[in-house]
């Protein structure tokens, strides 16, 4: 992957922030009560620096984890079942998904998933 420049990659860590802080406001109240679907799409796992997309192995296990303690994660099974009407869901429910096909994920995202029991829909 071809080094990007400094001002870039901050900036492009900014706005992420930024994007993470206003999805995890409080929605305003809803008239009905569909909970909220929220998708977290990994693309990469390992040591990259200066690439916004990659996470460290220990920074995907602490995300996991909280997931896992908080029982938010559902499985694409679950998500079918509820959009089939055959199912509820948490208020918060997150969906977990990997893209990309980086070899980071063998040797990080399915220990991690598997070792924890948080669902991800490619880690099955």
């Amino acid at each position: 992957m071809p080094s990007i420049s400094p001002h870039r990659w901050y900036a492009k860590k900014v706005a992420r922030l930024a994007v993470a802080a206003v999805g995890s406001l409080p929605a305003p109240a809803r008239e009905t009560a569909t909970p909220v679907v929220r998708v977290l799409t990994y693309h990469c796992f390992g040591p990259a620096r200066r690439d916004p997309f990659c996470l460290d192995a220990a920074s995907f296990a602490r995300q996991m984890r909280w997931l896992a303690a908080q029982r938010m994660a559902i499985s694409l099974d679950e998500l079918r079942a509820f959009l089939a009407g055959r199912r509820a869901l948490a208020r918060d429910a997150v969906l977990v998904t990997i893209d990309d096909g980086d070899a980071g994920i063998a040797r990080h995202a399915w220990g991690v998933s598997a070792k924890l029991r948080a669902r991800a829909g490619s880690c099955r």
